[in-house]
C-alpha cells in the first residue's frame, strides 16, 4: 500500500493544504494546517497559527504590566503615581493601567479580539468611562 501526499499553499488563509491519497482511495483527504510567519532578528519563522483558543499578545501584557508597575497602591486603597514618565511612549503605556477590568482581563486571559494590539491601544484615545472603553474596544474589533 502507497500513499502520496503533496501540498499547496493557500495564502488567503495563511495554511497548507494536504492532500493525501492511498493506492485505490479515489476521496482524497484534506488536512489543513494554519500557520503564521515572522520575520525577526533577520529570520523568518514559522509558527503553528491560530485554532481559535487563546492568543496571549506578549507586547500587550507585558505593556500592561509595566503600566501597573509604575503604580503606587496606597493603604486607604488609592492609586499614585511618583511622577509623570518623561517618554512619550511610557505616557501612552501608562494609561492601559486604566482599561476597563473586563477589557485588562481579556488581554491576560488571550480572549481579546485579534486587532486588539498594543499598537491600536497606544493609536487610540481611550475614553475615561469603562463603559466608553468597552463600547469603543467593541467597534474596534
Amino acid at each position: 500500500m502507497s500513499a502520496k501526499v503533496s501540498g499547496k499553499l493557500a495564502p488567503d488563509c495563511c495554511a497548507v493544504v494536504l492532500k493525501s491519497t492511498q493506492d485505490g482511495d479515489t476521496d482524497p483527504q484534506n488536512l489543513i494546517v494554519p500557520f503564521q510567519c515572522s520575520a525577526r532578528a533577520g529570520r523568518s519563522q514559522i509558527f503553528p497559527g491560530r485554532t481559535g483558543g487563546p492568543r496571549h499578545d506578549l507586547p500587550l501584557i507585558r505593556a500592561l504590566q509595566q503600566a501597573h508597575a509604575r503604580l503606587q497602591r496606597q493603604p486607604n486603597g488609592t492609586v499614585t503615581l511618583d511622577e509623570s514618565p518623561a517618554a512619550f511612549r511610557a505616557r501612552w503605556i501608562l494609561r492601559l493601567a486604566f482599561v476597563a477590568p473586563e477589557l485588562q482581563r481579556a488581554i491576560l486571559d488571550g480572549t481579546q479580539p485579534q486587532q486588539q494590539t498594543l499598537a491600536r491601544f497606544i493609536e487610540v484615545d481611550i475614553p475615561l468611562l469603562w463603559s466608553d472603553q468597552k463600547r469603543l474596544f467593541a467597534t474596534l474589533s
